[in-house]
């Protein structure tokens, strides 16, 4: 009898560990549940704090890549890590193409810039023949030409343009007999 009554005392405190084993388990899981979840939201307020990236725009493009960046170098596991790092190397290609657009518009841009400066260089010197043979029409044209090919910068549309000046106004003192060869 007293056996029994030992084996059960000992059988209610062996429950008892259990229970307050199993206890002790709840609260570290649900602690640890809290926490993982209350991080990856936390996590989650960031990724859609971050910066837009709109298509087309680089600077809006790079700073997209560098929060993402920034994030996944203060954050090195989380849920949407993949997501990220995908993202991240999305935008790397869509900034490298961004600026192989640019760099391809400035080679074009500045193509037809010297060849607008050539057109007016060839058309100055057209203008330039034809006043030596006399011919100040064709002349005119020329520099007219000239001028409307080229850029705000030329070295020569100073020159062209008093030149063309010269030319006008001579060409309407031709007309009204005041001009070189006008009988007086």
């Amino acid at each position: 009898m007293i056996r029994d009554l030992r084996y059960e005392e000992i059988e209610r405190q062996d429950r008892r560990k259990r229970l307050v084993r199993l206890a002790l388990s709840l609260v570290l899981v649900s602690t640890a549940t809290t926490f993982v979840v209350s991080r990856e939201r936390a996590i989650h307020a960031q990724w859609e704090a971050l910066p837009l990236a709109r298509p087309g725009d680089l600077g809006s493009l790079r700073a997209r890549r560098d929060a993402i960046e920034t994030l996944l170098q203060q954050r090195s596991f989380w849920s949407g890590i993949f997501r990220a790092t995908e993202e991240r190397d999305e935008l790397v290609v869509a900034i490298h193409n961004e600026e192989r657009l640019i760099a391809r518009a400035e080679e074009q841009a500045e193509l037809q810039r010297r060849r607008q400066r050539e057109e007016a260089e060839a058309s100055r010197n057209r203008g330039l023949a034809h006043v030596e043979r006399g011919d100040y029409d064709r002349a005119i044209e020329q520099f007219e030409r000239a001028l409307a090919a080229a850029s705000t910068d030329w070295e020569h549309s100073a020159q062209v343009r008093v030149d063309l000046e010269a030319l006008q106004r001579w060409k309407a003192g031709a007309v009204q007999g005041s001009g070189p060869g006008a009988k007086r």
